[in-house]
């Protein structure tokens, strides 16, 4: 997959996806696809990249938005061209500079099954305000915050008993990238 990235008169990011949800996954015309001012490509081909963009907010301080795009089929593991959508990969999210598109955090999925099924990481993905964390005079750091979603999370119930593709959100600090 592919994402391309149109700067506004302000320098704020907007990261258009543009990926293959169907074999064979063939590259989309679009005839705007050649004004973009900055192409990010996926890892790995078929991995999804682009399935999932959106704008997180100035987490930096330097002008500019940025952004995460989720990449939910990634699998190392499954090389071209044996590897048809979807591969059931891991999957991974990857949150870019706005104002140069520099790659600021790569966030990966698990593996499940003896590597035969991957949780989808980055299937969803969405920037959000503050929310922390708070700190000790009870205010959150002033730093946009995101969230990354992974659709066939396997839940563990305890007591050796699991659910599959229960999903499951995971809220990042934008501050810390953690």
């Amino acid at each position: 997959g592919a994402a391309y990235v149109y700067y506004g008169p302000t320098l704020t990011a907007i990261a258009v996806a543009l990926a293959c949800s169907t074999p064979p996954c063939e590259p989309i015309q679009w005839p705007t696809t050649l004004n973009a001012d900055i192409s990010l490509s996926g890892a790995l081909n078929k991995d999804r990249f682009g399935r999932s963009v959106a704008v997180i907010g100035n987490i930096d301080g330097i002008p500019g938005a940025e952004f995460i795009i989720g990449a939910p089929e990634f699998n190392q593991d499954c090389g071209f061209p044996d590897c048809v959508p979807p591969s059931k990969g891991p999957g991974y999210a990857r949150v870019f500079r706005g104002a140069t598109s520099e790659q600021l955090a790569h966030l990966s999925g698990q593996q499940y099954d003896g590597g035969t099924v991957g949780e989808a990481f980055g299937w969803s993905v969405a920037g959000m305000v503050d929310v922390g964390p708070i700190d000790q005079f009870g205010s959150a750091d002033g730093v946009p915050d995101f969230l990354v979603g992974a659709h066939r999370y396997k839940s563990d119930l305890g007591g050796g008993e699991t659910r599959d593709a229960a999903g499951r959100v995971w809220a990042y600090s934008g501050a810390t990238l953690q």
